[in-house]
């Protein structure tokens, strides 16, 4: 900078039409150096800081538009209300319009192709949106895209899911310490589920699986 200071207090003897456009110039570059300095380099620290208030963050999601989807035991986010999950816009700054709001932790999201959203967790009831009374759901849940209730999905494991992760195939694998039903009662716990994502599908050795249905393998 000390080289471009020299500069304009040279161009001082100059005619003033000169002295004017290379002082343009200079100012342009002045700009063009602080922009480039201002820049981040690999491994800097982002600037992004949620806020979170409570006891961790256990999972985070990317959509496709740039948000992240945060899940984990906490009571806030960026000062705003949100129970064990919430999902920042890609600036930084709070979604205001979802919130899924599970009564416990959410340990697992996935994001499907169509945008819904699957959880896995503790939880056994969410209250999406500002709804008046929760809705019953055991462990595992899906949402639309804003945050509602997706009413269609149930699968109800009998134990905490700790891992989802959705196939290429629409498909839904969970993980954790699951239960099956009582005719399964003696099979070992801590064995994945697979539950179609889409409804009424033919599985080649099994027949027809209605949406939820854990699909043995």
């Amino acid at each position: 900078m000390n080289g471009v200071k020299q500069m304009q207090a040279q161009t001082s003897d100059l005619p003033h039409p000169a002295m004017k456009t290379i002082r343009q110039i200079l100012t342009s570059l002045c700009a063009l150096l602080l922009q480039f300095s201002s820049v981040a380099a690999p491994g800097d620290l982002d600037p992004l800081d949620a806020d979170v208030v409570g006891e961790f963050v256990l999972t985070t999601a990317v959509q496709p538009d740039g948000k992240i989807i945060i899940g984990g035991k906490f009571t806030s986010v960026l000062g705003v209300p949100r129970s064990n999950i919430a999902r920042l816009n890609a600036n930084g700054s709070i979604d205001m319009d979802f919130d899924p709001k599970a009564n416990g932790q959410v340990i697992s999201v996935a994001v499907q192709g169509d945008g819904k959203i699957v959880l896995g967790g503790t939880f056994t009831t969410l209250q999406p949106n500002g709804a008046a009374t929760p809705t019953a759901r055991q462990y595992v849940a899906r949402v639309n895209a804003d945050g509602s209730l997706d009413s269609g999905f149930d699968p109800k494991p009998g134990n905490t899911v700790t891992s989802v992760v959705v196939q290429a195939d629409g498909r839904i694998v969970l993980g954790g310490g699951i239960r099956f039903a009582p005719a399964e009662r003696g099979r070992e716990r801590g064995l994945s589920a697979v539950y179609r994502a889409r409804e009424r599908q033919r599985e080649p050795r099994h027949g027809l699986r209605s949406q939820g249905e854990r699909i043995r393998h």
